[in-house]
């Protein structure tokens, strides 16, 4: 029974004032000086009464400069002067007239410049307004250059002095104007290329004596624009010595206004070309004749009066002619098998022709084939060759290169490779892409399910077109792959595929075959969503990519409730996740809502998050009733924020002690001589490990591949002891994985219970504890440990299918065995919540359900009649199809074998002949109860067994019946009286050969339980 969850919903709407005070912080100063000084650069000003020169900007500056008013009053000290000086509010002065006394002398006149902040600050400045003549005239540069195409420039010569009045009307002259006229004003318009004298010539009135400003101007041409063009194809940039190709290369101008005609001289590197007809020719063709080995460039060096452009081309390589290369393996592991891609490259000398292609030969262990592939270079990533191995056995390659579309004749070395076939099955399951930030990038990240053992991972990388691909290798035993792998996950270089490229990827573990390839489309994952691939937690991020992926998250915080990470109440956590998932998109009927109701709200976006929460937590969270807090959901699919209340304990509060039914003796299969308790367990030798205080910390741990470290006094390190007592008391090394797993399997049938009354409770309507120890391994694993901590005792324990299912996968994963937890409902007339496993025998799944492993049976046992539990295999080594029989799963997990594995009933009982517990014969069986059960019976009172006739046998029974008979169909015949008969008849038979000892057989189909008890006296 799994313990049912249930769930809260409380709509929330969130409320935030966040009111900030930031005074005192950061103010800006505020100026507080009072004005002191004001000064100006000249007290006295000239101006002209007309003209250019009549108008002056005052500009006072103000002492303090922290001064907390800097503005300035302007006035005459005469007002009668107003009408000769006008002054503006902002200093601007304006002669209207001359100012002079009878005499005709200039008369100053004063004017104040007065504080605003402080009147009793000022300045006086004279302004003496004059008609004077022009004494100097000159321009600010003596040289000027303008280029052919900028049209028209104002020249703007310097008057000496600068308020000069008379003079000021200029005439200006070219001394060329085929190169550069220039207009009355002074606007002068380039002609041609080449240098001018301009001349500006003052002459006052009434002056006999001419006064000049003489500037240089140069004419250019806009700077030299061109490109070099490659005519030829960019093959022809790789040369062969004496079998050279022509080099054309075109000079194109870019624009109409540089110079169309400069000077031209071609080099090779530094050497000119000086071949005729190539001087000053933009066109080159260019053969490069017996140039030695080397790497050159074509320079096209550009050149007139005043300016220089140098051009080159790409790199011309030219190299020597082919004459040998290898070809070597590139994949890191060369142990092949089929269904691996072999990755070869081609090497050769550096300064020898590289082949544009190869033809590849290659015999295959079945026949021959011819491949052309390209060639990228001895240095490139991408391999010369990928080819996949389809068939085991012996292959030989070889490669003849193509050089500029021929065959060349050169051939490669040839390897010979063997291949192996691929191990069954794949431990690889889980697959998905997301992100990891690497320093302060962010690369495609693939993850997959951890494995309960340690093992190597490759991971190939496809690119490309059907038919065109591209693959990359990634080896965790390579060094120069190491750092891009986690415990189960592995970042891809961002150069070899990013989040923009469509690509796909598979992985293969140490132990088994490759996955199936997995698909990511380009784009699907945008730079929005980078920041959420921020880890969390050490291994978890805020990027969902799947339901699984959410699981995972959720089941974490619901068995470790982390202190340190997005607590923010006593068991709630708040998250801020990216969930790029439609909850009605999911798959029907894959997961379950559990107990949850249906929303209050109508938001899409909070509908959506409230089914995948409810999905998630159902399915694969350990069970916990729980409530949830909305927060900002924006949109379905997009960004989701909400607070998890985790309402039940994450340990056992109640403990049960009764144990309903009596367990029988009966034959299991245990290691006939266990391992010492010096031997390590192979989950001692994994290197990553997990503390753990908690039942349910434990078990995480363990399945997900960590080595447990109990605190001290835990519940935790009691279960850890107990639980490596059993693996020391029915295992021993050698043993198989199957035998294993059928030895934990047995021991879980005979040590635990199971709780019947909690059953009757839970489904009579009755109330029920929740956190009861049925529901975790502390039902399970218990015993006495001594003050030394040696466990002295395991005693019997009662559970539910949770607490049972739960002992099995630790069990499981201690021993290294690949399994998964599973939850469902039982599809009787009442369903009911059920656990039970899925494990990895020799990479094939199958089904194991621990908690059925006791059948219960109506029988006498020491005098005493009643009810009594079993062992039972009917469940061990099933298939997904005969376990939908009776119970549905929820969740993604592997596919079963779609053949049973009788496992449990395969182990041997006879060397000679080999018989066992899957009865084949008449014989088989004969020897089963006849020799077999009174052997293992010895001195005992009483015991069970177990077998099962296999379907070959049946068949004969059934064919033996119809030849006699009238004929029934096979399904009838297993509840005919006739079959009936027969097991009477064998019974009555095998009883008739025991002295002391009699034998009771109950069947159910093809299943026996077999009973031998003493009758002695």
């Amino acid at each position: 029974m799994k313990k049912t969850g249930l769930i809260t919903i409380i709509l929330v709407i969130f409320v935030a004032a966040l009111v900030l005070s930031l005074q005192g912080c950061g103010e800006n100063l505020v100026a507080t000086a009072e004005v002191t000084q004001i000064q100006v650069k000249d007290t006295t000003v000239y101006l002209a009464p007309e003209g250019d020169a009549r108008e002056f900007q005052l500009e006072p500056i103000v002492y303090p400069f922290d001064a907390k008013n800097k503005g300035v009053y302007y006035k005459h000290v005469n007002a009668e002067d107003r009408d000769y000086l006008n002054i503006s509010m902002d200093g601007l002065l304006f002669a209207r007239a001359l100012k002079v006394d009878e005499y005709g002398n200039n008369i100053p006149i004063p004017i104040r410049l007065i504080s605003a902040d402080n009147p009793t600050v000022s300045v006086q400045v004279q302004v003496i307004i004059e008609s004077v003549p022009v004494e100097n005239l000159f321009f600010k540069d003596s040289n000027m250059e303008i280029q052919l195409h900028e049209g028209p420039v104002q020249l703007e010569p310097i008057f000496k002095p600068s308020h000069a009045l008379k003079g000021r009307t200029l005439t200006y002259r070219t001394g060329n104007s085929d190169i550069a006229t220039v207009s009355r004003t002074g606007v002068v318009t380039p002609r041609s290329i080449g240098v001018v004298d301009i001349w500006a010539v003052s002459r006052p009135e009434g002056s006999k004596v001419e006064i000049t400003a003489h500037v240089i101007i140069s004419i250019t041409y806009a700077p030299l624009n061109y490109r070099l063009d490659m005519i030829t194809t960019t093959s022809a940039l790789n040369q062969i010595v004496g079998s050279p190709d022509v080099l054309s290369f075109v000079l194109n101008r870019l624009d109409n206004v540089c110079d169309p005609a400069p000077r031209i001289t071609w080099y090779v590197n530094n050497t000119p070309i000086n071949t005729v007809g190539v001087k000053d020719n933009p066109v080159l063709n260019y053969v490069p004749g017996n140039l030695p080995s080397g790497k050159y460039r074509i320079v096209a060096k550009l050149e007139n009066s005043s300016q220089i452009q140098v051009l080159e081309s790409s790199e011309i390589n030219v190299y020597y002619p082919l004459e040998n290369f290898n070809i070597d393996v590139w994949n890191s592991d060369t142990t092949f098998a089929t269904g691996d891609i072999l990755l070869i490259g081609a090497t050769y000398a550096d300064s020898v022709f590289p082949p544009e292609s190869y033809k590849w030969e290659i015999t295959t262990p079945s026949g021959r084939e011819i491949l052309f592939r390209r060639s990228t270079g001895a240095m490139s990533p991408i391999a010369d060759l990928e080819y996949i191995f389809r068939e085991s056995g012996t292959y030989t390659m070889k490669a003849m290169a193509v050089v500029k579309g021929i065959s060349s004749g050169v051939y490669s070395n040839t390897l010979s490779l063997s291949v192996s076939t691929a191990s069954y099955g794949t431990d690889i399951f889980g697959l998905s892409l997301e992100g990891r930030k690497v320093g302060a990038s962010y690369y495609p990240y693939i993850s997959w399910d951890p494995l309960p053992y340690n093992t190597s991972y490759r991971v190939e990388i496809k690119k490309g077109n059907p038919g065109s691909e591209t693959y990359f290798s990634y080896d965790s035993t390579n060094p120069d792959h190491e750092d891009n792998f986690g415990k189960n996950g592995m970042y891809i270089d961002i150069e070899r595929a990013n989040f923009n490229e469509s690509f796909s990827y598979r992985v293969k573990g140490g132990r088994y075959n490759w996955s199936e390839w997995k698909a990511y489309q380009g784009g699907t994952i945008s730079t929005l969503v980078y920041p959420y691939f921020d880890e969390i937690l050490p291994g978890f991020n805020s990027y969902i990519s799947s339901i699984e992926d959410f699981g995972k998250l959720l089941n974490y915080f619901a068995i470790f409730r982390p202190e340190e990470t997005l607590k923010t109440g006593t068991n709630t956590y708040t998250f801020d996740l990216m969930i790029p998932i439609i909850a009605d998109n999911l798959p029907e009927g894959v997961y379950t809502k559990g107990a949850a109701t249906e929303p209050s709200s109508s938001d899409a976006g909070i509908i959506n998050l409230y089914d995948l929460i409810a999905y998630t937590m159902a399915t694969y969270v350990e069970s916990t009733s729980y409530g949830v807090y909305w927060g900002n959901t924006q949109v379905r699919g997009g960004r989701n924020q909400f607070s998890l209340v985790l309402n039940t304990s994450d340990s056992p509060t109640s403990f049960e002690e009764d144990i309903p039914y009596t367990e029988l003796d009966y034959i299991t299969h245990y290691a006939a001589i266990p391992r010492g308790e010096q031997e390590s367990l192979p989950i001692d030798s994994m290197t990553e490990e997990c503390e753990v205080s908690t039942s349910n910390e434990l078990f995480w741990a363990a399945i997900n591949g960590y080595k447990p470290v109990p605190v001290e006094g835990s519940s935790a390190e009691e279960i850890y002891r107990i639980a490596r007592k059993v693996l020391y008391t029915i295992i021993s090394s050698g043993m198989s994985d199957e035998q294993k797993v059928h030895a934990i399997y047995d021991w879980l049938s005979e040590n635990v219970g199971y709780n019947h009354s909690l059953l009757d409770a839970t489904q009579g309507g009755g109330t029920y504890d929740s956190t009861s120890d049925s529901f975790f391994m502390e039902g399970v694993f218990r015993g006495v440990i001594d003050e030394q901590g040696n466990v002295t005792e395991i005693l019997r324990g009662t559970a539910v299918c949770d607490g049972i299912s739960k002992a099995m996968s630790l069990l499981l994963s201690m021993e290294g065995i690949n399994n998964y937890k599973l939850t469902g409902l039982l599809t009787g007339a009442t369903q009911i919540g059920h656990a039970w496993n899925k494990v990895m025998i020799d990479g094939r799944w199958y089904v194991v359900d621990p908690t059925w492993a006791s059948d219960t049976v109506e029988a006498t046992w020491e005098g005493q009649p009643g009810i009594y539990e079993m062992l039972a295999h009917k469940y061990l080594f099933i298939t997904d199809e005969e376990a939908a029989s009776s119970r549905n799963v929820y969740g993604v997990y592997p596919e079963s074998e779609q053949e049973p594995y009788p496992g449990g009933f395969e182990e041997n009982i006879s060397v000679d002949p080999e018989y066992d517990s899957l009865i084949d014969s008449d014989e088989e069986i004969s020897y089963y109860l006849s020799t077999y059960m009174p052997t293992e019976l010895g001195s005992e009172e009483d015991l069970w067994g177990e077998i099962r006739l296999s379907e070959e046998y049946l068949t004969d029974l059934h064919e033996r019946y119809n030849e006699t008979h009238d004929p029934i169909p096979y399904e009838l015949f297993l509840y005919h009286q006739e079959y009936v008969a027969y097991i009477t008849d064998i019974e009555n038979q095998v009883i008739s050969g025991y002295t002391n000892k009699s034998l009771d057989i109950l069947h159910s189909g093809i299943y026996f339980y077999v009973r031998i008890y003493s009758t002695s006296p």
